[in-house]
């Protein structure tokens, strides 16, 4: 799949590689740079139009760990890429839910896995909760199936047979990047995107990548590189290698806000667009300085471009762009980019895992304490209903040995006894049980309360 200049990840890979990189940090920066250039998302739902206004579609669960301290078995879950790959086309037809509680008026009529996520789309038959999501008190959603779990670093489930999905009212999700949007408010999104883009003549800042005089005259093409923030590119097909489809130039939307500042900004983030040297190395603008600067606004230059322009580059008012960058200024850009991206990466990696390390050293611990405490209390009924029973036998044998009217003096003792047991037992426990403790600990709980009555 091509993204950016590159027919591949592959391609990509190699690229960074041929310029000193090694095989993970190039992989690193194309992984990244595949995730913004890369297909939009939802491609695979094609080009449905609904005719009404109860479609909804969003993010079902992506490879994530979540933390269920309720559940005793599976408290750390451990949801696989390759496992929401496997199961994503079984949550189709599956029916929706409120909060996991209220069964609703719709189902999922098409699931799929892209872009890092369960991808959905669903028919929700309920105006009521429909508004919701319109005014953002929906955004979140869960899934519910069954599953069997393997223990990795956590509970991975494994078989996933999806029972439904939830939209989320009340409940945080435990996939906080799960998202619930409504159909038509993306199909308005776009519309009033297209209709002010044919509205008026854009204005755009231009910025030259290779020199046209290396396309084929007759083979330009545009397409937007982000369409958010307002970057298109001119493509043609270069006179040396007619196959390949090369950018040209870049069209920053003046409607924006983009300024040179913003421009160089974006370039260095984007060292893949920067203009490449003689020899092939790719060249990224160096970060804004006092020299730097002057050299760059130089290549800059601003113009109203129409349509009729865009298609013909030979049109009157062409800009004068000034002398080229020096090589060795080009490989050092170069450099710097890159290195400020390995590093950006890195940190977020380590940053991600010392935060799973906090949360799974916190959840040890707590499922310690609380198995500590069950324990403890496990013991307490055993010994109590072991002591119970042995005076119960006791009062017993002594019944046997009273007549209708002879009461010995040590029955009272005993029933005083049983009652001092009860109440002591009574005044150990809580007056209730923390929703955190689970089930097991609840019904503890709730048998030595019905013994100590």
């Amino acid at each position: 799949m091509p993204f950016g200049k590159w027919a591949d990840f592959d391609s990509c890979v190699a690229d960074f590689m041929n310029q000193g990189k090694d095989k993970e940090s190039a992989t690193k920066i194309c992984g990244g740079l595949q995730a913004r250039l890369g297909k939009e998302s939802f491609s695979w739902v094609g080009d449905i139009k609904p005719e009404k206004a109860n479609m909804i579609r969003g993010k079902a669960i992506h490879p994530i760990k979540t933390c269920h301290p309720e559940d005793w078995e599976t408290p750390l879950r451990v949801y696989l890429e390759e496992e929401l790959q496997r199961s994503a086309p079984n949550l189709t037809g599956k029916p929706l839910f409120l909060d996991h509680l209220y069964r609703l008026n719709g189902k999922v009529t098409g699931a799929h896995y892209e872009d890092g996520a369960i991808e959905y789309t669903a028919e929700l038959n309920d105006e009521q909760v429909l508004n919701l999501v319109r005014d953002g008190t929906i955004k979140h959603c869960s899934i519910d199936y069954n599953a069997n779990f393997e223990q990795v670093n956590g509970f991975a489930p494994r078989g996933i047979q999806f029972k439904h999905l939830a939209l989320l009212k009340d409940f945080e999700p435990g996939d906080p990047a799960s998202s619930v949007e409504v159909w038509e408010a993306v199909i308005k999104r776009l519309k009033e995107a297209k209709m002010k883009e044919q509205a008026q003549p854009q204005e755009f800042i231009y910025y030259l990548v290779k020199d046209p005089a290396a396309f084929l005259e007759d083979r330009f093409s545009t397409t937007w590189i982000d369409k958010v923030n307002g970057v298109q590119a001119i493509y043609g097909r270069l006179r040396d290698n007619p196959e390949s489809s090369q950018p040209m130039a870049l069209l920053f939307m003046k409607a924006n806000g983009w300024t040179l500042q913003g421009i160089q900004t974006w370039l260095h983030d984007h060292p893949q667009y920067a203009e490449p040297s003689a020899a092939g190395v790719q060249a990224s603008p160096a970060p804004p300085s006092q020299g730097g600067l002057i050299t760059e606004m130089k290549r800059l230059g601003e113009a109203v471009w129409t349509r009729a322009r865009i298609n013909d580059p030979e049109a009157p008012e062409q800009l004068e762009i000034a002398g080229e960058p020096s090589l060795d200024e080009v490989i050092a850009a170069v450099e710097d980019a890159l290195s400020e991206i390995n590093d950006a990466i890195d940190q977020v990696n380590a940053n991600f895992q010392a935060l799973q390390s906090q949360k799974t050293e916190a959840l040890e611990n707590q499922l310690t304490v609380t198995s500590d405490q069950k324990k403890a209390l496990e013991e307490a009924l055993k010994s109590a209903e072991e002591k119970i029973k042995a005076l119960e036998k006791e009062k017993a044998e002594l019944s046997k040995k009273l007549g209708e009217a002879v009461i010995e003096p040590g029955v009272s003792k005993i029933t005083k006894d049983v009652v001092t047991l009860k109440n002591e037992i009574r005044r150990l426990l809580p007056e209730r049980v923390p929703h955190s403790y689970g089930n097991d600990y609840y019904e503890l709980w709730k048998n030595l309360r019905r013994l100590t009555q």
